[in-house]
């Protein structure tokens, strides 16, 4: 299992067009991807779970990574963090 945390620095948190992006990403990847901000947790892969996450800017996010391609996942979505989230 790979971890990755992130603090949300988009002015307006994990918004829909974030959330899109990450959603995106994470289907790519066979491996279970899980986002948490506090004690909320969600599927990466589901955008209405992330949506209610409510995360907003200066939020730390643990994203989890576990299967097949986390390494190949991991490096993916830790590029997509710092560029757009």
């Amino acid at each position: 299992m790979r971890e990755l945390t992130h603090i949300i620095l988009d002015s307006e948190g994990l918004h829909a067009r974030n959330a899109v992006l990450l959603t995106a990403e994470a289907k790519k990847w066979r491996s279970k991807i899980e986002i948490a901000v506090g004690f909320d947790r969600s599927e990466a892969s589901d955008l209405l779970g992330l949506m209610a996450l409510d995360a907003c800017a200066g939020d730390q996010m643990i994203v989890r990574i576990e299967g097949p391609d986390e390494v190949e996942a991991t490096i993916a979505i830790a590029e997509l963090l710092d560029a757009s989230i």
